[in-house]
């Protein structure tokens, strides 16, 4: 469905009713690959609303001249909470670029957030800073790669940790269509120029105290776990899990151990 937000003609989906809970994908991705990882938990549970919006220049989210940075995103996402969940409690789930947001999300609206999932967050908006492993190939079924053709074979090896058939083909359906609809000047132009806050996330000086959980890959070559380890000390009541054979795809790549663990997050919050 669409609503408009300062003129944006912005897309979002919901999904069942109870406990809202706001999910925010990656960049410069869409609300799929979220909805590929979570419907299938909350498909099994009852009693919440999921809502998973596009951001601007994503998705089926129109882009916007009044969009030129990640702080201009994080108002934009503020602007939606007021008007889908005005002075609501809710469920904040985001994943990479997603879970920076979320993040930004959690300090600007902590009063009304009952619990947070950050899913191989990105923190460090500055490449240069980040601490990662070495890119690497874990498993890979020759058989089915083999029949891929080059430019698939190149998409999927720049990527997955991974590579067999269920996760290449959940790969194939997510990323390189949301990135083939995403608008790639406005987005290059804001990672390039803008892409983090124009405050520094780590230095908030309170302490959370909702339930959280960051779920992270222990290969993850594109934003690392290390960075989600030093924004875990902001937490009062959190697990945080790093997954061996995942990249930056760990919620695919390793789906039983993170389907165990949100639902164990989702658990603590309803004893919470």
């Amino acid at each position: 469905m669409f609503c408009q937000i300062n003129g944006i003609r912005v897309y979002y989906e919901t999904y069942g009713k109870g406990i809202p809970v706001l999910l925010l994908h990656g960049f410069p991705l869409d609300s799929r690959i979220m909805i590929g990882c979570m419907e299938p938990i909350f498909r099994e549970i009852t009693g919440y609303q999921r809502i998973y919006l596009d951001f601007p220049g994503m998705g089926q989210t129109e882009v916007s001249r009044h969009i030129n940075s990640t702080d201009d995103i994080l108002q934009f996402t503020l602007d939606f909470i007021d008007l889908i969940l005005p002075n609501k409690e809710f469920l904040l789930v985001g994943e990479s670029y997603g879970g920076y947001i979320a993040s930004g999300i959690a300090v600007k609206r902590r009063e009304y957030i009952q619990g947070l999932l950050l899913i191989c967050p990105m923190l460090e908006p500055d490449f240069s800073k980040r601490n990662l492993p070495k890119r690497t190939i874990l498993e890979r079924d020759e058989k089915y790669y083999c029949n891929l053709s080059l430019k698939l074979q190149k998409e999927i090896d720049s990527f997955l940790v991974i590579e067999n058939e269920r996760i290449c083909k959940r790969f194939l359906q997510e990323i390189p269509q949301a990135m083939k609809i995403a608008n790639m000047e406005t987005l290059n132009r804001i990672q390039q120029k803008s892409y983090g806050f124009s405050w520094d996330l780590f230095d908030i000086p309170n302490m959370f105290s909702f339930p959280a959980l960051f779920i992270c890959g222990r290969q993850d070559d594109v934003v690392g776990y290390q960075d989600a380890l030093k924004f875990s000390e902001k937490f009062s009541h959190i697990t945080v899990s790093i997954l061996d054979k995942a990249g930056h795809y760990a919620q695919v790549e390793q789906q039983e151990i993170f389907e165990m663990l949100v639902n164990e997050w989702l658990k603590r919050i309803r004893s919470a």
